[in-house]
């Protein structure tokens, strides 16, 4: 997965100056490392093309926002990898509670049951 809108190089006018020299490159570099890798994980969490890349875009976004907050000690990768398991965890418990996909999963138990 490949949304390279999220690193556009031609956005640097756009962007503080200083963010593109110090993190804006950055970023990129590790949009392009592990974009990839966490589209896959999310992926096999959700089983949606949909919500993973929601949850991968999502992931990102945060970690722009929050990029000033992060300790350069800890690793980036777990730090993702953690954004995206709490985005997912997120969208299915509010999923949960929508009472239209409660009636999908009625639905589908009914169908279940009535093959047997």
């Amino acid at each position: 997965m490949q949304n390279n809108w999220l690193c556009m190089r031609s956005e640097s006018k756009i962007v503080d100056e200083k963010c593109v020299i110090n993190s804006y490159s950055d970023f990129c570099r590790i949009y392009d490392k592990y974009s990839p890798t966490l589209y896959s994980f999310v992926f096999d969490l959700c089983r949606s093309k949909m919500d993973a890349e929601e949850i991968v875009q999502d992931t990102f976004v945060k970690l722009w926002i929050k990029r000033e907050m992060i300790d350069p000690n800890k690793s980036v990768r777990n730090l993702l990898y953690t954004i995206a398991k709490n985005r997912f965890v997120y969208l299915f418990r509010r999923r949960m509670s929508d009472p239209d996909f409660v009636d999908f999963l009625e639905h589908c138990n009914d169908l279940l049951f009535s093959q047997s």
